[in-house]
């Protein structure tokens, strides 16, 4: 009982709006000017046309609701217009007939001949009125399950980045941890002061690394902080063959990027080309004039690289749409590779999600 209750009443408003107005277009259109003629009372035109709108509607409606409920969603479109579509033309030649007995024999008491064209006609007016009935509650149905659906993709989509953001922020750690403490091993028993200045970078960079996993975003002057002390781990491992400069100004250092970008943009460069002291691999961090940060290195890849599947760069580009912002941007000549980050501009919501 409630649930029928509920399928009544659901859309009350538009029915009685739109019953109104039909009602009101098929007496001004149609039956008020042959009103003149008969010399039927105002009302008596009113009541036949509201009558049949109403017995119109009610039937379409519920048509399209029981069709709807057997044959649900945008998948179903197609089998649900035909089947409405199908019981329009049967319920026509019903409907249609029934208005001519109602109006002419029951309430204006004329004896209008039963003939095939009566039936007919009426019978075709009947299936154009229920198909346009139908087809607007057709059509709101299908922009609101286009809307949901469209909704419900977005929310999957984002679940799913969010996921994967969540994954990205935590791989990073235990293949760090690992080259790091092999490193300082190495270090140990050669140089007790550089090891211990290696450990406090160590310390610096890690507890970055966990804190990091709790942001969002975070402020590009941290970043390049955290860059430097992560830069000196690296450089020890590699000594002269790796080459670091940064240039950005100050007014920048506010602006925020996903945290880790740029350690991801150093490991790669550092994980696909060859390094020595006789050539070694340069990185350079600097600004443009577009509120953006460019990570450029030279190009000396190692074989095994070229057909890289360049997951890091994944995994930024990934951050950046979980985030809806621009998209990074990377280019590769034959002897420099360049990745171009948008920087996102500091305001308080950003402040207080990172």
């Amino acid at each position: 009982m409630k649930n029928t209750y509920s399928f009544l009443m659901q859309d009350w408003k538009l029915r009685m709006v739109a019953i109104a107005i039909l009602t009101a277009c098929l007496c001004v259109f149609f039956n008020l000017f042959f009103s003149f003629e008969s010399g039927y009372p105002f009302w008596m035109i009113v009541l036949s046309n509201f009558i049949y709108v109403l017995l119109s509607f009610e039937f379409t409606r519920i048509v399209v609701f029981y069709v709807r409920k057997k044959n649900p969603g945008l998948k179903s479109s197609e089998k649900r217009i035909a089947w409405i579509g199908l019981t329009m033309v049967g319920a026509s030649f019903l409907i249609g007939p029934a208005h001519i007995f109602i109006e002419k024999d029951l309430l204006f008491g004329e004896n209008l001949p039963h003939t095939i064209y009566n039936y007919l006609s009426a019978s075709g007016s009947t299936l154009f009125f229920t198909l346009i009935i139908a087809s607007v509650y057709e059509a709101m149905y299908f922009f609101a399950q286009w809307h949901k659906t469209s909704l419900e993709k977005e929310a999957l989509e984002k679940a799913n980045l969010q996921t994967q953001f969540e994954l990205l922020k935590n791989q990073v750690q235990p293949h760090f941890l690992f080259n790091s403490l092999n490193t300082l091993l190495s270090l140990v028993d050669e140089d007790t002061i550089r090891a211990k200045k290696f450990i406090k970078q160590l310390s610096f960079v890690y507890r970055y690394l966990l804190l990091s996993n709790e942001k969002t975003l975070i402020s590009l002057g941290e970043e390049l902080g955290f860059i430097q002390a992560y830069f000196f781990l690296l450089q020890t491992r590699f000594e002269e063959g790796l080459e670091l400069k940064i240039a950005i100004p100050a007014d920048l250092e506010n602006y925020l990027l996903p945290p880790l970008t740029l350690q991801i943009l150093l490991e790669n460069a550092v994980k696909h080309n060859m390094l020595s002291s006789a050539s070694p691999l340069l990185i350079r961090i600097e600004s443009n004039d577009q509120q953006e940060i460019l990570i450029r290195n030279n190009l000396q890849l190692k074989k095994a690289s070229v057909h890289s599947a360049r997951v890091g760069l994944a995994n930024i580009s990934a951050k950046y749409h979980f985030l809806n912002q621009p998209q990074i941007l990377i280019r590769e000549t034959e002897d420099e590779f360049i990745v171009r980050l948008p920087l996102i501009e500091p305001s308080p919501v950003h402040i207080h999600t990172s």
